[in-house]
C-alpha cells in the first residue's frame, strides 16, 4: 500500500508538469478560455455556433490529455522491481510517518519490512555495516526529512538516490550521441562583495575556477557567468548533455512547496529577480541532458511531506527531465567543491558514467597524498585565473588563507573544509548521486 501511495502521487505530479510543457494542449485550452469568455455575452445566433465550437474545442482537449493520463496509470509492485535488481543490488525503501519509520529492504529474491522510531534511524544503520559493505550497490528512496541527510555518513557501500521506487522500471537509454556539450553557470554577480550577513550572499571565488577547469576540459563549453549568469538566461537553457550550476542555493519557508527551494543569480543581493525557484527549473526542458551537476549549497533539501518526499530543487530538475543529479544535502566548502569538480569531470569525460566518476573522484582525493597535491595546484591556478578579475589586495587576502589551509592539512595530515569559521576534517560525502545509474 504505502509503494502505490508514493508511486501515485509522484505520477501525479509528474502529469501536471508534463501537461503544463504540452503547448499544443496550453493552446487550445487557451481558445477554448476565449470562447467560454465569448459565450457569456453571446445572444441569438451566435449563441448556438459557440457551443459547436466549444464542444468541438472540449473533445480536443480530451484527446491531448489522453497521453499524459497514462502516466498516472503506471503502477509499481515490489515483484515487479525485484525483476530489475541484478545481483547484490538492494532498495532501501523508507515512509515516514510521525515520529516512525518504516523500513523495506528489497534485493532480487527477497524483503525484509522493519519499523523503528525516527531518533533510532542512524543507530540502525551503523549496526549494519556488514549488511551494506556486502553490497555491490544500494539504491535508497527517502522520504520526508531523511531526504535532507547523506546516509554515506551511516552506510559503506555503493550508494545512489530515487525519488521514487518507479525510478527503477524507467527505461533511461544511455545515449548515441559523442556530443558532449555542457553549460556552466558560475561566479554570479550579486552586486555585493559584503558578507552573507543580512541575508546578502558573498562572493564564491572557487565557482570561477570551477568554470575555467570545465572550460578547459570541454571543448564545447558555454560559460554563463557575472552579469550573464542571470534569472533570464539561465531559463533560457534547453537541454545540454550537461548542466553544471556553481552558485548558493537556499531553501527558505513558503507555503507554495515548489517556491521554496532556490537558486541565487546575479544581482541577488540588490534586485528582486536575482534567482530562480524550482517551480521556474520544473518547466525548463531538460529532456537530452544526461546529468545536472549542482555545486550549490543546500540544493538537495526542500519542503519535506510524509509520503511524497521533497519539494524542491531536487525534484525540479527531475520534472524537468535530467536524467541524473549530482547534488549536495549540505553546506558545501567552496574551495572544495572546485577540487572533487575538478577530478569528476575528468575522470567523466573519459567514462560518460556519473555513478563511477562519483565513486573514483571520492576514492582520489581521499587518500591525502592526492587531495593535498591537487590543493597545491588549486593554489596556483586561483592566483592565475583570478589575477585580473578580483582586488590585489583581496587576491593576496585569499592566497594566505589558501596558504594557511595547506600548513593546517600538512599539520595535521588529512584534507580539511572551513565550516562557520573553523577547519573540520573533509571526507567528500557532501555529494550525492540522484538517479538510476548505470553501474
Amino acid at each position: 500500500m504505502l509503494i502505490k501511495i508514493k508511486t501515485f502521487l509522484l505520477n501525479l505530479e509528474r502529469c501536471y508538469s508534463s501537461i503544463k510543457k504540452d503547448e499544443a494542449y496550453q493552446a487550445v485550452s487557451k481558445e477554448y478560455i476565449l470562447y467560454k469568455e465569448k459565450m457569456v455575452h453571446s445572444h441569438g445566433t451566435q449563441e448556438k455556433g459557440l457551443k459547436r465550437k466549444l464542444q468541438r474545442l472540449e473533445e480536443k482537449r480530451k484527446e491531448l490529455l489522453l497521453p499524459h493520463m497514462t502516466i498516472l496509470e503506471k503502477d509499481t509492485h515490489y515483484k515487479d522491481l525485484q525483476t530489475v535488481l541484478q545481483e547484490g543490488e538492494y532498495l532501501f525503501d523508507l515512509y515516514c510517518v510521525d515520529d516512525n519509520i518504516t523500513a523495506i529492504l528489497l534485493k532480487n529474491d527477497g524483503m525484509s519490512i522493519k519499523n523503528f522510531e525516527s531518533s533510532q534511524l542512524k543507530s540502525a544503520l551503523k549496526q549494519n555495516q556488514k549488511l551494506w559493505e556486502s553490497m555491490k550497490h544500494l539504491y535508497i528512496c527517502p522520504d520526508g526529512d531523511l531526504y535532507n541527510i547523506s546516509f554515506a555518513r551511516y552506510i559503506n557501500t555503493e550508494i545512489s538516490y530515487l525519488s521514487s521506487p518507479q525510478d527503477l522500471l524507467e527505461d533511461h537509454k544511455e545515449s548515441s550521441d559523442d556530443d558532449l556539450d555542457i553549460v556552466s553557470v558560475i561566479y554570479p554577480d550579486y552586486y555585493d562583495d559584503s558578507s552573507e550577513s543580512r541575508g546578502q550572499k558573498g562572493v564564491l571565488y572557487g565557482s570561477y575556477i570551477e568554470g575555467m577547469y570545465i572550460n578547459q576540459l570541454f571543448e564545447d563549453s558555454t560559460l554563463l557567468s557575472r552579469d550573464d549568469a542571470n534569472h533570464d538566461n539561465f531559463l533560457d537553457i534547453i537541454s545540454p548533455k550537461i548542466l553544471h550550476i556553481s552558485t548558493h542555493g537556499e531553501y527558505v519557508d513558503s507555503d507554495q512547496l515548489m517556491e521554496n527551494g532556490r537558486l541565487c543569480l546575479s544581482g541577488y543581493n540588490k534586485t528582486d529577480s536575482g534567482y530562480v525557484t524550482a517551480a521556474e527549473i520544473q518547466d525548463m526542458d531538460l529532456t537530452d541532458t544526461e546529468l545536472v551537476v549542482l555545486s550549490a549549497c543546500q540544493t538537495g533539501q526542500g519542503k519535506s511531506i510524509g509520503g511524497e518526499g521533497v519539494y524542491g530543487i531536487r525534484r525540479a530538475f527531475e520534472l524537468a527531465g535530467a536524467k541524473t543529479l549530482l547534488l549536495t544535502v549540505e553546506e558545501i566548502d567552496d574551495y572544495n567543491a572546485a577540487l572533487f569538480m575538478k577530478i569528476f569531470y575528468q575522470y567523466y569525460k573519459k567514462s560518460r558514467n556519473a555513478m563511477q566518476s562519483y565513486q573514483d573522484t571520492q576514492s582520489y582525493l581521499s587518500d591525502y597524498q592526492n587531495g593535498i597535491k591537487e590543493l597545491i595546484q588549486f593554489k596556483e591556478d586561483f592566483k592565475n585565473y583570478l589575477k585580473e578579475e578580483i582586488h590585489p589586495m583581496t587576491l593576496k587576502m585569499k592566497l594566505i588563507q589558501l596558504d594557511n589551509r595547506i600548513k593546517e592539512c600538512r599539520a595535521q595530515k588529512k584534507m580539511l573544509k572551513t565550516v562557520h569559521g573553523h577547519y573540520e576534517e573533509e571526507d567528500w560525502k557532501g555529494f550525492i548521486i540522484q538517479g538510476k545509474v548505470h553501474i
